[in-house]
């Protein structure tokens, strides 16, 4: 978790106390797009840089694109939300975005359900 929302330990706190009234916990979790700012982002938009090669394929980056649909960054268009430009589409068919994904939601143990 982020680290500026507060310790895990309150994370796993509100767990428990959602468990102890006989209630499961929920978690909505965005898995379609990430914001131009995250890290992943910024790194696969470096991907030539060595360090960063391995997240050259988690998101759509092609030579054109749509206006609607793409956006150009350093002579490449990489797929948004419709007329969201800072919402770019993950490409859930890169193994290694998957990965990172499995990792990042084994985390969240004792939630029931992930949407």
């Amino acid at each position: 978790m982020d680290p500026a929302l507060g310790p895990n330990q309150l994370a796993d706190e509100a767990i428990d106390a959602v468990h102890d009234k006989g209630m499961k916990f929920v978690m909505s979790i965005p898995i379609a797009t990430t914001s131009t700012e995250h890290d992943w982002f910024l790194k696969s938009a470096t991907a030539s840089i060595p360090e960063n090669r391995n997240y050259s394929g988690f998101y759509h980056w092609t030579k054109e694109g749509a206006k609607h649909y793409f956006t150009e960054r350093k002579g490449l268009y990489y797929m948004h939300e419709k007329g969201n430009n800072k919402a770019a589409v993950l490409n859930w068919q890169n193994s290694n975005l998957r990965s990172h994904m499995f990792v990042s939601y084994s985390f969240f143990t004792g939630v029931e359900i992930l949407c």
